[in-house]
């Protein structure tokens, strides 16, 4: 082009010197019409390569670490995020909550304790290798290995895994246990990939490119993300704030509360099916031991108000631990109303009086302390209930703690006395983890000891009419409210900043919060060139 340039440039001196001055203008706009020409055609040829070597890219923040991306290893949201989008199981679950295949062609339960997976014949490696029966006996045989350790290793505990042929595997259990097909959305890795040599090589719609301490690289055949790792939230929404991430998933109300007037971010939420909202009270604790109290604390909690802390948003208050919109749902099922005149009757008839402000009862006053995470959201929360109980005369304390501080030693050590946390729920109405009295070391951390909660929730597991399991899950929840080891509050909601520049985005309610890439191809971009590297 430059040389292109300098030959006009000598050309119109000579004709200057040879006196073609009244061409001079008609010479000048004819070079200039031809270069303006050629420009353009470079430019366009420019663009058209761009087009093809290029895909629109989408750059979003998260928080947390990325130690492994290997579904059967993961732990962090971070991990499991990535994973969904790179990874595939034999079997998916669908906005509804049903199951369908994904990797398998089809399954079917031949006994009580059998079940048969074909894989489909299509599918292939990101590496170009056949997925087979091999690849799915080895999964879940890593899941069960005690070095490394797997998180998911009770799904397959005494899981015989045998391959039929090559498209052909059979799961044989020890006993029957209806909700096991659930266990096999599990993301299946190679086999041909060793653990030694490992890298994240799945069969999903996208493909790692890159990984270091700071991002995450993957890419489809139409679009590419890029996750960047921030430690805390903080340097996270700093850097959406500052156009370094295109969007940023996993917030709360009040994070979102600075971006509502900012015209150039897109607010998008969603149900958090999965998850609820709840006040755990520790049975081990003497005086939280009389049901009659905790019921009386039920009675006590505004559900209703605490739900419309979020007004705009219409939060779905939650009445048990079944997960929002499950097949076993039943409205006559919801946990008492917001009646603080019954809650005084029945503190009174166990004896508290009020004496100033504080009810007392030989000299002691009746105190609650609720332990809950440093989340904004779950401040305010806990500040309606102290109110709500002090209103009453329970004299109520908060402690606020790290995520880290909970998980390390609170929940586990069981110091707390009440404790305010989001629960994760299964899409299946299986709640054997979370409330089966062999379960008080683990995941029932109530610590909840019911011979007849433990009778529902085994029959619940063992039966697979779904008339049957209704009517155990059904009698779980009655005798449940009965005991009160928690009060349910409310289904939360995830909250999604995204640049306005990203449009066509559709966020429906989602079993995953990786579903909300789900029409990712449907995407456009303006200011193309910003977004695409």
């Amino acid at each position: 082009m430059i040389k292109d340039l300098r030959f006009y440039y000598h050309f119109i001196q000579t004709l200057i010197s040879k006196k073609y001055k009244r061409g001079l203008v008609l010479t000048v706009s004819l070079v200039g019409l031809i270069v303006l020409i050629r420009f353009l055609a470079v430019i366009g040829a420019s663009e058209a390569l761009s087009e093809k070597i290029t895909k629109p890219t989408y750059i979003e923040g998260i928080i947390g670490t990325v130690d492994t991306l290997n579904p059967v290893y993961e732990e962090t949201l971070a991990e499991k995020e990535i994973n969904a989008l790179v990874f595939r199981g034999l079997s998916k679950i669908n906005e509804d909550g049903t199951l369908e295949p994904d990797l398998a062609e089809s399954f079917s339960r031949k006994t009580s304790t059998r079940y048969v997976f074909k894989l489909r014949k299509d599918i292939f490696w990101h590496d170009g290798k056949p997925i087979t029966a091999d690849d799915v006996a080895h999964t879940i045989e890593l899941t069960q290995k005690p070095n490394p350790p797997s998180a998911l290793s009770s799904n397959f505990k005494d899981v015989k895994v045998t391959k039929i042929d090559e498209k052909t595997v059979e799961f044989e259990l020890k006993e029957p246990f209806s909700p096991f097909v659930l266990n096999t959305t599990i993301g299946l890795v190679p086999k041909h990939v060793s653990l030694e040599e490992y890298r994240p090589i799945g069969a999903g719609d996208f493909q790692v490119k890159e990984i270091s301490e700071e991002k995450i690289v993957i890419e489809s055949e139409f679009s590419k993300v890029v996750f960047k790792l921030y430690k805390t939230k903080k340097e996270a929404i700093l850097a959406l704030k500052l156009g370094e991430i295109d969007g940023l998933g996993g917030l709360s109300f009040f994070d979102i509360e600075i971006f509502k007037f900012w015209p150039n971010f897109n607010i998008f939420s969603s149900n958090l099916q999965q998850r609820q909202v709840a006040l755990f009270f520790n049975l081990k604790d003497k005086s939280l031991s009389s049901k009659e109290l905790r019921q009386a604390y039920l009675s006590g909690t505004p559900r209703e108000l605490i739900a419309k802390i979020l007004p705009e948003f219409n939060l779905k208050i939650s009445n048990s631990s079944i997960p929002l919109g499950s097949w076993v749902s039943r409205p006559e099922e919801s946990q008492t109303d917001f009646e603080p005149d019954e809650a005084l009757t029945q503190l009174k008839k166990l004896g508290w009086k009020k004496e100033g402000d504080y009810l007392k009862k030989d000299n002691d006053i009746l105190k609650l302390e609720i332990t809950t995470s440093d989340d904004p959201e779950l401040g305010e929360v806990a500040s309606i209930i102290k109110d709500s109980y002090e209103t009453l005369g329970i004299q109520v304390t908060i402690r606020r703690l790290s995520i880290k501080e909970l998980k390390d030693t609170v929940i586990p050590e069981r110091r707390f006395q009440s404790l305010l946390l989001i629960q994760e729920l299964n899409v299946d109405p299986d709640q054997y983890s979370l409330w089966h009295s062999s379960q008080r070391n683990d995941a029932n951390i109530t610590s909840l000891n019911s011979d007849k909660i433990d009778k529902t929730l085994e029959d619940g597991r063992k039966v697979f009419d779904r008339k049957e399991r209704i009517f155990s899950y059904t009698t779980f929840n009655r005798i449940f409210n009965d005991e009160v080891p928690a009060i349910f509050l409310y289904h939360p909601k995830y909250f999604w900043l995204v640049n306005s520049r990203v449009e066509n985005i559709e966020l429906v309610s989602f079993i995953k919060t990786s579903d909300r890439f789900k029409n990712i191809e449907q995407w456009e971009y303006k200011n193309k060139s910003i977004l695409s590297f």
